[in-house]
């Protein structure tokens, strides 16, 4: 039997290259870890169908991978298109992906303007042991009003609560939205 979602929800995974977005992604979408490292040329995207919201609904979070190195800025601009939410991830291990999260997040809004929902992400956490501060994300995060989330795509830790939070937020955006324009209507 074929599952037909409700809504269909572009998510955008920005941040620097090698933090962990294609490995992350492939954790969720296909359940396996890459272990080499290929970096992503352009865009890449992977759907899955999901139950989101309090009533559970089916919806399909299609997942476009916006390539992180700067020459490719330009191109990021036409993938942002249409793009309901976004996960900005950075590396644990390596501060100054956490310092470009400003930047993503003024590029995407820039796009998308400042209402689009996001979640800030610190990937690769198998490679630091114990707790660990993490450059104070989790209180830039709350400063943002952002869900933070610590994540390993290596072992999959969180790596679905991720999805599943951006999926919850996008969905109760877009019913909210849908709810004014009715009101609008009447």
């Amino acid at each position: 039997m074929t599952i037909r979602p409700a809504y269909v929800y572009k998510i955008c995974i920005i941040g620097d290259s090698a933090v962990g977005k294609t490995s992350t992604i492939l954790r969720w979408s296909e359940g396996y870890f890459r272990k080499e490292y290929q970096s992503t040329v352009g865009v890449q995207h992977y759907s899955r169908i999901v139950n989101a919201g309090n009533d559970n609904t089916h919806v399909k979070l299609m997942i476009w991978d916006l390539a992180g190195q700067d020459v490719f800025r330009q191109l990021r601009a036409s993938f942002y298109e249409g793009a309901k939410g976004l996960i900005i991830m950075f590396d644990v291990t390596r501060q100054e992906t956490f310092a470009s999260i400003s930047k993503w997040i003024k590029e995407a809004m820039g796009f998308l303007g400042e209402n689009i929902p996001y979640i800030i992400v610190g990937n690769k956490t198998d490679l630091v042991p114990g707790e660990t501060h993490f450059f104070g994300a989790k209180e830039y995060a709350k400063a943002l009003k952002a869900p933070f989330i610590l994540a390993s795509a290596k072992t999959g830790t969180n790596v679905n609560d991720m999805f599943m939070e951006i999926g919850n937020i996008v969905h109760a955006a877009n019913l909210e939205q849908l709810s004014k324009e009715k009101h609008w209507v009447k």
